[in-house]
Parts: structure tokens; C-alpha cells; sequence
């Protein structure tokens, strides 16, 4: 290996591991409910965390119609107190000015084995979780981060949990044997995208009832 070309690798590893450091100091000092904290600088670093070499990450703007992060999760909670045609018709209007994206745990059939391998997430129409960018929740973003927030008409159960990996993506009263109908947000995830694949960068919190 050229001497020059190891060492352009080993200076964008320490760029990356200094970008991480600087995120998870930024969430650290994070309050729990803090869900209007502003996320450019977290954007700005996750650009480091999934770039490659000889490949950047662009930055798009924020769309015009910006909404706090409160009132964006308000928005998702109502849509558990609906239901028939008046859920499918807020729904489609929510995935339409949100540009929603979805995806699931596409190895959910090989987690029953213990002990289970890591969660795979990949794109997948009408999955289990929705992705909106990050960028409707902040003035500055990059176009793959995302906050990500449960299908909201998901029957709640153990597979879900467990099989599925919402158990690993959303902390929340969960109790084994349970059914759950609604599912109210208290905290979003965070997720970074990459093609086609999906990284969890922080938990979410859920409220099931």
C-alpha cells in the first residue's frame, strides 16, 4: 500500500472518530424531552460518520414548510385516535408533506434463533418504521438523517418487540404477553440512511396503550 494513500485513510479515520466523539457529547447534553433541540451540528458530523472515501455526503436545504420537532410528534400521537377512512386519509396526507419513507428489520425470520443476529433495516414498502427527514425539524440538514417514528397502524405485540427489533429502536413499557393498539411517541429516533440500508444512530421512546 502507497504510503500516501494510508495515510489519507488513516486521517479520515480520525476525522470520523472525532466527529462521533463531538455527536455523542452534543446528545449527552441533551434533556430526555428535549425534542426541539436544533440538530445542525449532529447533521453536520453525521456526514462524517457515513462518508467514504472519494465519496461525500451532499447537503440539501430545509424544505419551506420547517416544523418543530414538538409539534411535528404532536401531529404522528393524533393519528392513534383515528381510525377507517379518517386514518387512511391522514395518512396519506401525512406521508405526502412529510415525504415519508419506510422501512423494517428484513431478517426478522432468522432473530427467533438465540442467541439473535443484529437487526438488518432496508427500505420496504408499508414497513414497520417511518423515516421523515431530518431536515423538516431543523434549519440545517443533511438529506440522510432522518427521524424515525413507528407504523402507526402496527397491532403492538412481542414480535414486534423482539423479532421485528422495535424492542431495540424505541425503548417503552413493553411488558412480555402484551397486545398494544396505539402507540403514542415521546421521543423520535434518529437514524442515519446509506443506500438502501439503515443505521440506528439513537433510541426513540414509545408510550403503548
Amino acid at each position: 500500500m502507497r504510503r500516501n494513500f494510508k495515510q489519507e485513510i488513516l486521517a479520515e479515520i480520525a476525522e470520523v472518530r472525532k466527529s462521533l466523539d463531538s455527536i455523542e457529547r452534543m446528545l449527552r447534553d441533551l434533556d430526555d424531552g428535549e425534542e426541539t433541540a436544533d440538530f445542525s451540528n449532529f447533521q453536520r458530523h453525521a456526514a462524517a460518520q457515513i462518508s467514504s472515501r472519494g465519496r461525500k455526503i451532499s447537503q440539501t436545504a430545509a424544505p419551506a414548510a420547517n416544523v418543530s420537532a414538538r409539534n411535528f410528534t404532536g401531529e404522528y400521537n393524533a393519528l392513534a385516535d383515528k381510525s377507517g377512512v379518517e386514518l387512511r386519509n391522514a395518512r396519506a396526507d401525512f406521508f405526502q408533506r412529510y415525504h415519508v419513507k419506510t422501512f423494517s428489520c428484513v431478517n426478522a425470520e432468522a432473530r427467533v434463533k438465540t442467541p439473535a443476529p443484529p437487526p438488518e433495516f432496508r427500505y420496504r414498502d408499508g414497513g414497520d418504521f417511518w423515516a421523515i427527514p431530518s431536515a423538516l425539524v431543523s434549519g440545517s440538514a443533511n438529506e440522510n438523517t432522518y427521524v424515525v417514528y413507528p407504523n402507526i397502524a402496527i397491532r403492538y405485540t412481542a414480535n414486534h418487540h423482539f423479532e421485528r427489533a422495535m424492542g431495540e429502536v424505541f425503548e417503552s413499557n413493553f411488558v412480555s404477553g402484551g397486545t398494544y393498539s396505539k402507540i403514542r411517541v415521546e421521543q423520535f429516533a434518529v437514524f442515519t440512511c446509506s443506500g438502501e440500508g439503515w443505521t440506528l444512530f439513537r433510541k426513540g421512546r414509545l408510550k403503548l396503550e
